[in-house]
């Protein structure tokens, strides 16, 4: 007997402008085949290279050739919730395309620098936590620890960086919520001592 099926999943897509040469992105959306970079991209600008970035293990990348794709795309998987260098060989838009991350997620990082974004697909600055008079199910606030760095990254422009200290915060950005994280966007976050970003997320 036939009965009627219901799904929770939210599918779209996200565009990601970026410019010649170093950008650091992100992919925020669920692919759900490995989020690998033949899926994810499957085509780009000629003499584009990928580099993820692991702790430990380091870098990890890959070369894009118009008329062949990606020479190691298998290696290279870049999920919601880890950022990655995107050097493009011209400015382009980047269309990810996939399932939005819902419910709670942990992201976890070891002491030292991680290159990580958002799992859920919003905007805020890292400090941020819920607005007075505010109402909502989600949690986006970023559990830093005392000596944490973080690093933004703009083409051009180059790096910006802010400290949090305990019991003060952010020592730099808007209303000391620190730096601002677009959707798409990575960052570097060196971690004094190992941490999470616990968040949770449900579209409403």
């Amino acid at each position: 007997m036939a009965q009627n099926v219901y799904s929770l999943n939210v599918v779209g897509y996200v565009n990601v402008t970026v410019a010649q040469g170093f950008n650091m992105i992100a992919n925020p959306l669920d692919d759900g085949a490995g989020n690998i970079l033949d899926n994810l991209i499957p085509t780009t600008a000629d003499g584009s290279t990928v580099y993820a970035f692991a702790n430990p293990g380091g870098y990890t990348g890959a070369n894009y050739t118009d008329g062949v794709g990606w020479d190691d795309s298998g290696s290279v998987s870049v999920p919601p919730g880890k950022g990655f260098w995107f050097q493009a060989g011209s400015a382009t838009n980047i269309t990810f395309v996939g399932t939005v991350v819902q419910g709670t997620t942990t992201n976890t990082q070891p002491a030292g620098f991680n290159l990580i974004a958002s799992v859920a697909p919003v905007a805020k600055q890292l400090g941020y936590t819920v607005a007075s008079g505010e109402t909502t199910t989600n949690t986006w606030f970023f559990q830093a620890g005392d000596g944490d760095t973080a690093y933004t990254f703009a083409n051009p422009g180059g790096y910006s960086g802010f400290n949090y200290t305990e019991g003060l915060g952010w020592d730099a950005g808007a209303n000391g919520d620190g730096p601002s994280i677009g959707v798409g966007q990575g960052f570097w976050i060196q971690r004094a001592a190992p941490g999470v970003w616990i968040q949770t997320f449900t579209v409403q």
